[in-house]
């Protein structure tokens, strides 16, 4: 594969990707545009993809066979890429706790740390005690 750059672990991770979708370099076919405009064509089933988020010639090659690799594998869920992509976010955003406390819900134990919670006794204290004179008014 060609190299790219970026990290090893990123550039693995794309020749991992390719490889367990059966995508190889010999079955695309890539067009360079005006600029550093790239247009990948996957021979085997015409999919065809075109990247110009970098100013880079070379990045783009990498983010373009990254959107080719997202689009194999949402076609093989019959799904578009962007409906797999925000089926990964939800999934992501359940697995993440709320720190913050709102309205019906308790805020989670050793979230805060003792300073803070020291600093919220002492403003709670300071509201109650307002809430008093005012009250006593």
């Amino acid at each position: 594969m060609i190299a790219f750059p970026v990290s090893a672990k990123k550039a693995e991770v794309l020749r991992a990707k390719m490889a367990a979708l059966g995508c190889y370099e010999k079955d695309l076919e890539e067009n360079l545009l005006q600029g550093s405009a790239i247009t990948i064509l996957h021979r085997p089933t015409g999919i065809k993809v075109r990247c110009n988020r970098k100013r880079s010639q070379a990045l783009n090659r990498f983010f373009a066979r990254r959107l080719l690799v997202e689009e194999l594998e949402a076609r093989t869920q019959n799904k578009t890429r962007h409906q797999v992509k925000a089926d990964h976010l939800r999934e992501k955003k359940r697995g993440v706790k709320r720190s913050s406390a709102g309205p019906g819900r308790q805020p989670l134990q050793g979230s805060v740390s003792p300073a803070v919670s020291a600093l919220l006794r002492q403003w709670q204290a300071s509201s109650e005690r307002n809430q008093a004179a005012r009250d006593d008014d």
